[in-house]
């Protein structure tokens, strides 16, 4: 959904007039003086073709890397990201296990267990990170977590040797 979103949004401004490039990441941007706008340098990053630009407006639409965007092209912005991690559990989904489950844990919070193709997918957890770069890998403690809430739920154990995949 959202990439369609940014594509039409693209393709509508571009029908516009304006000159859209995808694939291109952003090395330097300065304002361009006068009010008139910035200056951007610009990569291609399937090419690696160089380029500069000056446009009257520019949108950050990095994303969760949007702050970072900022910070290294001195754009001062009155917000932040707060960044967060849930982190879920895959493996193999037991014969029993048709319906998606909602099971109250030691913590106070939900967790969910839902089937999904061969396997059954349990968490999930939710910690805020100052860092983009550690809250993209799971932690040891959220599958600890996750291990003794799931098995809390289960008669047969399942285990870290179980699991096919952390989400």
């Amino acid at each position: 959904m959202d990439a369609r979103f940014v594509l039409e949004w693209a393709l509508a401004a571009e029908r516009l007039g304006a000159d859209v490039r995808n694939h291109v990441r952003v090395t330097a941007i300065d304002a361009a003086g006068s009010g008139s706008g910035w200056r951007l340098r610009l990569c291609d990053a399937i090419t690696g073709v160089t380029s500069e630009v000056q446009a009257r407006m520019v949108v950050n639409a990095a994303g969760c890397w949007t702050d970072d965007i900022n910070e290294k092209t001195g754009l001062a912005s009155p917000w932040r990201h707060l960044f967060s991690r849930g982190v879920s559990l895959a493996f193999p989904r037991p014969a029993w296990h048709t319906r998606h489950l909602v099971l109250d844990s030691l913590e106070g919070d939900v967790m969910t267990l839902a089937p999904w193709g061969p396997v059954s997918l349990w968490g999930s957890t939710d910690a805020f990170h100052d860092d983009l770069a550690e809250a993209r890998r799971p932690a040891d403690v959220d599958v600890a977590r996750l291990l003794k809430e799931l098995n809390r739920h289960l008669r047969v154990p399942v285990g870290e040797a179980d699991l096919i995949s952390l989400r």
